[in-house]
């Protein structure tokens, strides 16, 4: 396992042991305090590890070595993992939805207990701790995975921010504030979820790298000697990287092993420049073409 699939990893458990004690805790306080927004915010929180499988498995298998039934590597399984991750989400805030709205409307709400209040600060401290360490993680190993499994902590935080709002108000004043928090919760896990299902459909349709990106690459290819023009540029992302194709346009007059010395150049400088560049496939054209085509005999 690599360096940075072992950081994925080991930050992923440490995060689900964390979920799982914060999310037991925080569903079985709710209960006994009386707090819908709790209880809530521990389902959440229990998703979490359900989430955390899926980013472990994600995180292996998609850096399996090609073979060959899959001669273009595992990447998109990261893309897989975080439409997964989006899909549960989803499932959850629907659930907390439906919950909370239930008891607002029939009017099943009681006054929560002081204890509720206190494991939501220590929620949103543990919460954002998590995200801190997981997105500096994934920003340095390149894992969009990750960093979507960050964002799910930090969603966790914002909805205990938003249960330490409505336990603290119904304690307070009106208990409607209780169940209305449970709502806040739902839509702000909705949202999150809507975010990382938009990230992972990136990776899975052939998404072209960031325009920036894509500029300097060309500019690479063209900086290369020999390269006199170049057509047909593009990119296309593939879970943590991207492959270029590009056409490039030599003299005419050069001979078959030096416009493949040229494609070479151009392949190698892009991979060393470019990390996250995973293959590029250069295609010599010759130039000017009207010039080639005019040299060319009838028998040909």
């Amino acid at each position: 396992m690599s360096g940075s699939a072992f950081e994925g990893s080991r930050v992923t458990v440490f995060g689900g042991v964390v979920n799982l004690a914060l999310g037991a805790a925080k569903t079985v306080v709710g209960l006994l305090a009386g707090s819908r927004a709790l209880v809530a915010d521990g389902v959440h929180s229990l998703t979490d590890l359900a989430t955390d499988v899926v980013v472990l498995l994600s995180l292996r298998l998609s850096r399996a070595a090609p073979d060959r039934d899959h001669p273009y590597g595992h990447g998109r399984i990261e893309s897989i993992g975080s439409a997964i991750l989006g899909l549960i989400l989803l499932t959850v805030a629907g659930g907390i939805l439906w919950d909370a709205v239930g008891a607002l409307l029939a009017g099943e709400v009681a006054r929560p207990g002081p204890w509720a209040l206190g494991l939501a600060v220590l929620s949103i401290l543990a919460k954002e701790g998590l995200y801190q360490v997981t997105v500096r993680a994934g920003r340095r190993s390149g894992s969009d995975l990750l960093v979507a499994n960050a964002w799910h902590h930090r969603s966790d935080a914002l909805t205990s921010v938003a249960t330490f709002v409505g336990v603290g108000g119904a304690m307070l004043g009106p208990t409607w504030l209780d169940p209305a928090a449970a709502v806040l919760v739902a839509v702000i896990v909705a949202v999150v979820a809507l975010a990382v299902l938009k990230n992972a459909a990136v990776g899975l349709i052939d998404t072209a790298v960031p325009e920036v990106v894509s500029e300097e690459v060309e500019a690479t290819v063209i900086e290369t000697e020999g390269v006199i023009t170049t057509h047909g540029f593009r990119t296309r992302r593939f879970g943590r990287g991207f492959y270029v194709d590009v056409h490039a346009e030599v003299d005419a007059g050069l001979d078959l092993v030096s416009a493949h010395e040229i494609a070479e150049d151009v392949r190698n400088r892009v991979m060393d420049r470019f990390p996250d560049a995973l293959d590029v496939t250069v295609h010599v054209d010759p130039w000017p073409a009207e010039m080639y085509e005019n040299e060319r005999s009838p028998e040909e």
